[in-house]
């Protein structure tokens, strides 16, 4: 498949019968050492949420932002006012919960109120190709390359896997031409290895904080931190015009890709910079001084939490 957008030609191989994956990529690599060749890894969300009506959404705010995950609810109240465009890798866009309150966490304002930002618009790419819980390799790779065509500055991908060489390659790309990716860190706990694409260097890597601005015990460490956000004690929307209660570092992500899009519209890597730069100004040290792995420069958005433990 030719990705016109990421100038690249993307191949996915069955191995012959009786021979390894392992063993086929191997063979790739030695005939074409030019050439990037990994597994075809599945990238899963990072977090859970309830049932029911849990109360009023707060989230980023955000303008112009891309999604990378499942497919959205577009006919929740959440989006009303903002331009909605879905495309589906792998198979036909569905609507799930995933999606749909990582969406809502980007795109509603922190207030609470119902009023988008100015030409808030959304560019979902459904990468889970009728899977019921994350998307492939070779879907996140051509969502990256849409989304790179239709200029969205700041895209977000609450999803979580390995490393992996062609997507690490796409990664890349983007962000050479002024795209700010953001990515949650993952839910494996504090000694699990970092996940990616977080972990990609100039990803923006977000984790999760409770009302009582801690860290979530299952939130992952390390210097793919880069920022925290709220991550419990929070609500989004749910499928049918509902709201829920979510938890994890993929709910957090969108609100920090929510307020970057405030600061770029379109892709540029000056702009880009100076976006990244301005969440060392507004962000709360939590934590050892300074950086560290917990938190990262600290806190973004704490008045996005609806209630104190």
């Amino acid at each position: 498949t030719r990705i016109d957008d990421l100038e690249a030609d993307m191949i996915v191989f069955a191995p012959p019968k009786g021979v390894s994956a392992r063993k086929a990529i191997k063979a790739l690599q030695s005939l074409d050492p030019d050439g990037v060749y990994d597994y075809n890894h599945i990238y899963l969300g990072s977090g859970t949420s309830g049932t029911g009506d849990g109360g009023v959404i707060r989230g980023g705010g955000g303008g112009r932002v891309g999604l990378i995950d499942s497919g959205v609810d577009a006919s929740h109240s959440v989006f009303r006012g903002v331009s909605i465009t879905q495309k589906g890798f792998g198979g036909p866009t569905v609507p799930d919960a995933h999606g749909t309150a990582t969406a809502a966490l980007m795109l509603a304002p922190g207030d609470g109120s119902e009023r988008p930002a100015p030409g808030a618009a959304l560019y979902a790419a459904d990468v889970y190709g009728g899977r019921p819980n994350g998307g492939s390799t070779e879907n996140i790779i051509s969502a990256l390359g849409w989304l790179s065509g239709q200029k969205v500055a700041v895209i977000n991908i609450s999803l979580v896997g390995p490393s992996n060489g062609p997507l690490k390659m796409a990664v890349a790309t983007l962000i050479r031409r002024g795209h700010v990716l953001v990515a949650a860190v993952g839910n494996d706990g504090p000694a699990a290895k970092p996940l990616y694409p977080a972990a990609f260097d100039g990803v923006v890597g977000v984790t999760a904080v409770d009302a009582r601005r801690k860290v979530l015990i299952e939130a992952g460490r390390g210097p793919q931190v880069d920022v925290a956000a709220p991550g419990a004690n929070i609500v989004s929307a749910a499928k049918g015009g509902k709201t829920t209660a979510v938890r994890g570092t993929s709910y957090a992500a969108p609100i920090v890709a929510g307020l970057l899009s405030r600061g770029i519209s379109t892709p540029e890597v000056t702009g880009a910079g100076k976006a990244i730069a301005m969440l060392q100004t507004q962000a709360q040290d939590l934590g050892s001084k300074g950086r560290d792995p917990v938190y990262g420069i600290g806190l973004l958005s704490g008045n996005i939490f609806i209630k104190k433990q």
